[in-house]
């Protein structure tokens, strides 16, 4: 493994905020759950749930790991939707490395955009403290109400409890595969599959 896509594992600011949630695991419940992003109904979540802004996480949500296209022609045509719903300048890419300050002139952020048609939201610290970046990636003004902003990922323990620590709407996938996974993300998923299932949160 790189020290890039270590980089991307070993996040101690997400191991500390993990930990404030360990006494408060019903707030962490996603809004909604999908085996997809494919599935997802853009309709609904644009006039039903008032969605206006939406952030995808990268690995295993869009793409397979530590690969910068769509994981498959699928998730390629529903991205397509998103936009057209949406408006593509209202849509973003959030990964804890491409992006990050581990991407080196933001080469690998580059790349992302220009294969995904997505811009890529530049961030210093890795998630969760990535708010304003969020926030500033938009241009977003003091009349929309967090809420109104969606996060879609595959891990329950990062991308959801991002989304619920800042007010977010937020919707969980299962991960495109699980081959790839380092023993870290591997323990984390059990974690995550435990919780979700005792906890009825899907």
């Amino acid at each position: 493994m790189t020290k890039h896509q270590l980089g991307q594992y070993f996040n101690i600011d997400g191991i500390l905020f993990n930990l404030k949630y360990l006494f408060s695991l019903n707030s962490i419940k996603p809004d909604l759950y999908f085996k997809s992003i494919v599935k997802i109904n853009l309709n609904e979540l644009k006039n039903q749930h008032s969605i206006k802004y939406v952030v995808f996480d990268k690995d295993n949500t869009l793409t397979l790991p530590h690969q910068n296209i769509f994981g498959n022609e699928k998730i390629k045509d529903k991205i397509e939707d998103f936009k057209n719903v949406f408006g593509q300048n209202n849509l973003a890419i959030l990964s804890n490395s491409a992006g990050s300050k581990d991407d080196l002139n933001f080469k690998e952020a580059k790349e992302i955009e220009l294969k995904t048609g997505l811009q890529v939201i530049k961030h210093k610290y890795k998630k969760p403290k990535v708010y304003n970046e969020i926030i500033d990636t938009f241009g977003i003004k003091n009349d929309i109400k967090n809420s109104e902003i969606c996060i879609i990922g595959d891990r329950l323990l990062i991308d959801i409890i991002m989304g619920k620590e800042y007010g977010f709407f937020t919707i969980l996938v299962d991960p495109i595969t699980t081959s790839k996974d380092n023993f870290m993300v591997r323990m984390m998923r059990k974690v995550e599959k435990f919780l979700i299932k005792n906890k009825k949160m899907i």
